[in-house]
């Protein structure tokens, strides 16, 4: 029993010091990975459908532009990225560098109707889908807890914007072919978040401006009798709605009454 104040005494040092050594193991710990962030989308868009056609025969001609407005139906998408301090703002708060990588597929779906090569005018159910992918690159104000890399921070709260470079795939039912555009638009975003156990955050992500999506000529069966039509799908905005985990939050450090003084 002699030793037994010994035994309690071990006891409560390495209770003590158990933190303590648990979060100096992850001070070597990649600070990019600690940044990590994984996430999926629920994605939005909104574009303009354009067929030009021109169609010319014994008793019907015609040269003129439709214009449809058209929202997808269903989206899904995928991110992933990490961000880089860049200056101290406050306590709490800084301005980061943030990269991402970014996947959408959308579906698309409308009833349109059109001039026929044989005169009059047809309704066809516009059906297809758009694969994108883009890496936004922008400037972030971060406050709260993935500001500081802290634990004992719970909530956070981002406000950013920058430019989306990307290349889109879209295949529509009237074209034969997958057609493929670059593109380069202006985004914001807003997120917000909390930490338990790690740091997930909801984001709002909104980016604007024309980009073209497809861009191709469609070879119409009775071209050399009637002509031709050429067929464009213009993006003018997208929104992507996202729950984002940052995975390896688990190795940031909290401060304490022993380690702020």
């Amino acid at each position: 029993m002699k030793y037994s104040y010994k035994i309690v005494l071990a006891v409560i040092a390495f209770a003590i010091s158990f933190p303590l050594s648990s979060s100096a193991q992850f001070n070597n710990f990649p600070k990019f990975l600690k940044r990590f962030e994984i996430g999926g989308s629920y994605a939005m868009s909104s574009a303009e459908y354009r067929v030009k056609q021109r169609f010319l025969s014994q008793d019907y001609s015609i040269d003129t532009t439709i214009k449809f407005n058209m929202n997808s139906v269903a989206g899904i998408g995928g991110m992933l990225g990490t961000y880089v301090p860049l200056s101290r703002l406050g306590q709490k708060s800084i301005l980061a560098l943030n990269i991402d990588l970014m996947y959408n597929a959308l579906v698309w779906d409308k009833d349109v109707t059109v001039y026929s090569p044989t005169g009059g005018t047809v309704t066809n159910s516009l059906t297809g889908g758009t694969l994108m992918v883009g890496m936004p690159v922008g400037l972030d104000f971060k406050f709260g807890c993935d500001a500081v890399g802290r634990k004992d921070v719970r909530f956070c709260t981002t406000l950013g914007g920058g430019v989306l470079p990307s290349f889109a795939m879209t295949s529509i039912d009237d074209v034969n072919d997958i057609a493929g555009e670059f593109g380069v638009s202006p985004y914001v975003k807003a997120e917000v978040g909390m930490f338990t156990g790690i740091c997930w955050k909801i984001r709002a992500m909104y980016s604007f401006g024309v980009i073209d999506e497809m861009s191709t000529l469609m070879d119409k069966t009775v071209k050399s009798d009637f002509g031709q039509s050429n067929t464009q799908l213009i993006q003018k905005s997208s929104l992507n709605l996202s729950l984002i985990l940052m995975p390896f939050s688990f190795t940031w450090g909290t401060q304490e009454w022993w380690n702020t003084f």
